[in-house]
């Protein structure tokens, strides 16, 4: 009798550890799927802000166009992806955002504060880009 005891009591103890050790590794599974998107998420943010400070300009129409010399870098921003297309090279970055708000210079075309939102697993991030332009400056002056 003592036998049978020690034996379910051995096979509850194992199911519970069994249940904690299965619980554990899908808690360390989320977290590093958040880290995944948390990190493109600021690669992406870093890439933008690093296109936008470089150019001489910014623009937007249906997608934020940054423009240095004779070289263009596009954003295009299409559901769960945006669309980078530098020169000859395109990246798809695969990020959950919103459309971006823009925000323009002193009512010109060029582009002043770029606003996203960028979602991950429910935590909204906000993303602000600002380009800083010298003063009167206009699209008419650059051409």
């Amino acid at each position: 009798m003592e036998l049978l005891v020690a034996m379910v009591l051995t096979g509850l103890i194992m199911m519970v550890g069994m249940s904690a050790i299965s619980h554990f590794m899908m808690l360390v599974n989320t977290i590093k799927q958040n880290n995944e998107r948390q990190t493109s998420i600021i690669q992406f943010f870093e890439v933008l802000e690093n296109d936008v400070s470089k150019s001489d300009i910014v623009l937007y129409e249906s997608e934020i166009n940054c423009i240095r010399g004779e070289k263009i870098t596009s954003y295009k921003f299409s559901g769960d992806y945006i669309i980078r297309v530098a020169s000859e090279q395109s990246d798809t970055i695969r990020i959950a955002c919103d459309n971006p708000e823009i925000s323009f210079f002193e009512n010109t075309e060029l582009v002043n504060h770029i606003s996203i939102s960028c979602r991950n697993n429910g935590l909204i991030m906000p993303l602000d880009v600002i380009k800083i332009y010298p003063l009167g400056m206009t699209l008419e002056k650059i051409k």
